[in-house]
């Protein structure tokens, strides 16, 4: 009877050793396409028996998706080598590689999250993971490619699922460090840029962190994180907690022109005038060369009235740094304002007014379509007392400034 009993036991083991593949599984091996097998794991997902046939079927996803990749990349290599002997060219399926370029990536993913997972005994044994290390890498790089192909149509959806993809498995075993470190910021900061576009501020924020890991990119990247996070501050709460955080990041970078006008603007905004001059102070002492701290403190001058230091401020900027059209037009406005305060001294006004008109035709020079400062009506003034009403580079800047 023992032995009869051990027997048994042998046969379960047997059968359960030997067990076949459930009918989903089975059924998802024989398909033929990419979209056929990706149908039938959707629809037959809850039928796979276990962990490895999951991992299973997600990797046949991804062997299809990578050979219409290569079969796609393949056929670009021999049209270049067939253009050039005058032989007819294998059609490429652009859009599909692209397409397939996302869905190796995607898979690769999930067949690795499954592939990972312990056995019934406990034990994690990962089947795919270095085949599809070796066959997905490349292939991700094609994400690149293909956002760029999206990016040249404005299809703004599109670059945001193949460059987003593409960062969001930066921390993958599927990518190249080396590979990509010559455009991984710049890929970054865009693909943040036109996630703000979108509203999608949280993905925004995590593409200005990866870019501001690269020096190239790293100043638009901090300037583009702090707006967004500028534009996201809904309540008083929110903003002196901000500022909090924003000071502790520019101690440690006080390198960061995008940190210091962020800081400035917010204490402005929150009329924290003892902070505001103290970080004006501070930043001239340390830097007193810094165009931004100079046109920041003119800024606050012209706001309260003081046209004087105003002036004198916005021009140690314009000194520095004579390229910013609405610096230019503030120091034209606050001469303006000073100007038209004289009294009894004609000359000296219209002195003064062609002094600004220097600064404000800069300005127009620069930003013609006034899309940075509106310097249209400052100037309409100077023309006004240099040249008189009836002339007619005064009639035209009255069109302007009139909005005509």
């Amino acid at each position: 009877m023992k032995k009869l009993m051990i027997a048994a036991m042998m046969l379960l083991c047997v059968t359960s050793a030997f067990a076949g593949a459930s009918d989903a599984l089975k059924a998802i091996k024989k398909a033929k396409t990419y979209a056929e097998a990706e149908s039938l794991l959707k629809q037959n997902f809850n039928g796979l028996a276990d962990n490895a046939e999951k991992a299973e079927a997600y990797n046949i996803l991804v062997g299809l998706a990578v050979d219409y990749y290569n079969a796609q990349t393949t056929a670009m290599a021999s049209n270049e080598l067939a253009a050039k002997a005058g032989q007819e060219l294998t059609p490429v399926d652009t859009a599909g590689m692209y397409a397939a370029s996302y869905n190796a990536v995607a898979n690769a993913i999930e067949c690795e999250k499954y592939d990972q997972l312990p056995d019934a005994k406990g034990k994690a044994k990962p089947r795919y993971h270095e085949a599809n290390v070796q066959r997905v890498t490349n292939v991700r790089l094609g994400l690149v490619n293909a956002g760029q192909a999206a990016a040249q149509k404005n299809d703004i959806d599109g670059l945001l699922r193949y460059w987003g993809t593409f960062l969001d498995t930066e921390n993958t075993p599927f990518a190249n460090a080396k590979a990509e470190a010559g455009f991984l910021g710049q890929v970054a900061y865009f693909t943040a840029y036109y996630a703000a576009q979108k509203k999608d501020y949280e993905r925004a924020d995590r593409y200005c962190d990866i870019a501001m890991q690269d020096s190239a990119q790293a100043n638009d990247a901090t300037n583009l994180k702090f707006q967004i996070a500028s534009e996201n501050l809904k309540t008083k709460a929110d903003t002196l907690k901000y500022i909090d955080k924003l000071k502790v990041f520019y101690a440690s970078h006080p390198e960061s022109e995008a940190a210091f006008g962020t800081l400035a603007n917010l204490y402005n905004g929150m009329d924290m005038k003892a902070e505001f001059q103290a970080l004006l102070k501070d930043k001239l002492a340390k830097d007193p060369n810094n165009s931004i701290a100079w046109a920041l403190k003119g800024q606050a001058e012209m706001n309260a009235q003081d046209y004087t230091n105003a002036i004198e401020s916005f021009k140690k900027s314009v000194e520095i740094d004579g390229t910013k059209p609405v610096i230019l037009t503030y120091l034209g406005f606050c001469i303006n304002a000073s100007a038209s305060q004289i009294e009894n001294d004609r000359a000296k006004q219209k002195a003064m007014y062609k002094e600004s008109m220097g600064y404000l035709e800069k300005a127009r020079e620069i930003d013609p379509d006034r899309q940075q400062a509106n310097w249209a009506y400052p100037l309409y003034q100077c023309y006004y007392i240099i040249y008189s009403g009836n002339d007619p580079k005064t009639l035209e800047m009255q069109k302007l400034a009139n909005g005509q």
